[in-house]
C-alpha cells in the first residue's frame, strides 16, 4: 500500500476548496513547512493564493 505524500494531501485540501493556514497543516498532515509546499505546488502550475498577506499567518486557497 503506498502512502500519500504531504505534499499530494496539502493539494487535494486545497483542490476540495478548503482553506489551510500552516496550524491546521500540522495538525492534520504533520507538516511544519507549509510555505514550501505551496512555493513547490506554485512552481507546479497551480494557482493557490494566500487570503491573508499582512496578518499574523498565512491562509492558503485555491484561486477558481
Amino acid at each position: 500500500m503506498s502512502r500519500e505524500t504531504k505534499t499530494r494531501r496539502v493539494l487535494r485540501h486545497l483542490l476540495n476548496g478548503l482553506e489551510l493556514t500552516p496550524k491546521e497543516a500540522y495538525l492534520r498532515y504533520g507538516t511544519m513547512r507549509l510555505g514550501a509546499i505551496i512555493h513547490n505546488l506554485q512552481k507546479q502550475g497551480h494557482s493557490i493564493v494566500n487570503l491573508n498577506p499582512k496578518g499574523e499567518y498565512a491562509k492558503y486557497k485555491i484561486q477558481a
